[in-house]
């Protein structure tokens, strides 16, 4: 016996599965959020709106938390300044004070004062120079990667003069060298702009790849180690001692 199948059951079926397909994939798709929104200053007098996201970031360790060993309930924690001679509670603002130790002496300082002395520069972006490609060597990546896309809404042609530097750079295989200053407090670092070009899909509908400069923060001298390769010849390894290695790392079951 032949039992007819409806063709209309099977499209529904289908359809119905790559709804659910969709519907999964855009519950674990995130949202990018802006981490923040600055001027990019390509020369002096001529500045872009431009917003820096985080491309990827590693996870770290979730703080701990504190409970109360009676009920589980999380403990509340708090900070208070105890004087050494008197054993009273200090007051912040009225009975204690900051200073700074220059050449052995403490030079008192208000909180204002002391974050106007770490205050270097306004946050932002300003490009210092241009630079090969090839000059970005992969030792200089030590830290993640953000990427920064113009903001036409904070300036106007933002977009425009942003894609017009972008073509030039690509046209040249350079790559910008900037001063980056995260905010009013922050130090400021070297960081290298490495243009990216916009991707459409061939029917120019929809977009793969957003126009922007991933930022890449270089590292200080200090940061890089000095390794020397290959190694002296006072360290050499006895007799017998690779052969037990290569025996213990074949025996390891993992």
């Amino acid at each position: 016996r032949v039992i007819p199948v409806d063709s209309t059951d099977f499209i529904s079926s289908v359809s119905a599965r790559i709804e659910e397909l969709e519907r999964r994939v855009r519950m674990r798709v995130h949202r990018k959020r802006t981490l923040q929104r600055i001027p990019l200053e390509i020369c002096p007098g001529v500045e872009i709106g431009v917003c820096i996201y985080v491309t990827i970031l590693q996870a770290g360790v979730p703080q701990p938390v504190y409970l109360l060993n009676e009920n589980n309930k999380p403990l509340k924690s708090e900070t208070r300044m105890i004087c050494e001679q008197t054993g009273g509670i200090l007051h912040p603002k009225d009975d204690m004070e900051t200073f700074v130790e220059l050449s052995g002496q403490r030079v008192p300082m208000s909180r204002e004062e002391i974050n106007e002395v770490k205050r270097f520069h306004e946050p932002g972006l300003q490009v210092l120079c241009l630079k090969a490609t090839s000059r970005l060597q992969p030792h200089h990546r030590i830290f993640h990667s953000y990427f920064v896309y113009p903001n036409e809404k904070a300036v106007t042609g933002s977009a425009a003069l942003c894609a017009a530097f972008i073509d030039r750079m690509l046209e040249k295989n350079l790559m910008a060298v900037a001063r980056y200053v995260a905010r009013k407090n922050s130090e400021p670092v070297l960081v290298a702009l490495l243009p990216q070009a916009e991707g459409l899909d061939p029917t120019g509908a929809e977009q793969l790849r957003p126009p922007g400069f991933h930022m890449v923060r270089l590292p200080w001298g200090e940061e890089i180690r000095q390794v020397q390769f290959p190694l002296p010849d006072g360290l050499r390894v006895p007799p017998g001692l690779t052969d037990a290695a290569r025996a213990a790392v074949r025996a390891m079951r993992l």
